[in-house]
């Protein structure tokens, strides 16, 4: 019996993966951001006079961030980290600039529909996240908790959600902060050092070898 003949070199399709960096720990940080100076203002911790200020520092710090985030999550092949730094980065915009154009203090109405819609479809990403990264996913999730109770707030001006707001806001930041380190030190160990518990198809995605493991080369980041 005769060897197969390979198809002409006319037909065969080649596909080429470029290596990236990650842009997980970058769009993540900007949600650290935002969210320790929003618990700020929820528990007082900052003046409430002080709103426009806030509103300045979501547009110029965590907005640029997680655009970027976004943006370069897509060549690397990570849909759903794309879908929620977006998502994130568009709701720092509205927030900020309600902060800015409105009186200190003063509750928003169409603001907490937004953060309603939003933290409804963060979760979704949460989910999505958590079936592979579950401390992303845990982080989002928590994040998704804190935009449905600031919504609560906004809609209701009860000061008892403003403050379970800011305590939801702290444990972002913690669980944020955990896996952005631990990003940074397996992408400078080349190998997980921290746990982050992934699973499935960002397991393989960590565990491959060479080139493989790379972002942009490997299924999820």
């Amino acid at each position: 019996m005769s060897a197969p003949v390979p198809p002409p070199a006319a037909n065969r399709l080649g596909i080429v993966l470029r290596p990236v960096g990650s842009s997980m720990p970058l769009g993540l940080s900007g949600l650290v951001i935002a969210s320790l100076v929003l618990s700020g203002l929820d528990l007082g911790w900052v003046p409430v006079g002080d709103g426009k200020w806030i509103g300045l520092m979501l547009l110029s710090g965590p907005v640029p961030l997680q655009l970027l985030g976004c943006v370069f999550a897509f060549p690397a092949r990570d849909g759903a980290a794309a879908n929620s730094m977006g998502l994130l980065a568009v709701s720092w915009i509205s927030i900020g600039l309600v902060r800015l154009l409105s009186a200190p203090g003063a509750t928003s109405a169409p603001l907490g529909l937004l953060l309603l819609a939003t933290g409804t479809l963060l979760a979704g990403a949460a989910l999505a996240q958590g079936s592979g990264k579950p401390v992303a996913g845990l982080a989002l999730g928590l994040a998704a908790s804190r935009f449905i109770v600031s919504a609560l707030y906004e809609l209701t001006h009860a000061g008892g959600w403003q403050t379970v707001s800011g305590i939801l806001g702290l444990g972002v930041v913690a669980t944020t902060v955990y896996f952005v380190v631990a990003l940074q030190m397996e992408d400078a160990q080349d190998s997980p050092v921290l746990p982050t518990f992934r699973r499935g198809r960002a397991k393989l995605s960590a565990g491959a070898d060479g080139a493989a493991r790379e972002p942009g080369v490997r299924p999820q980041l």
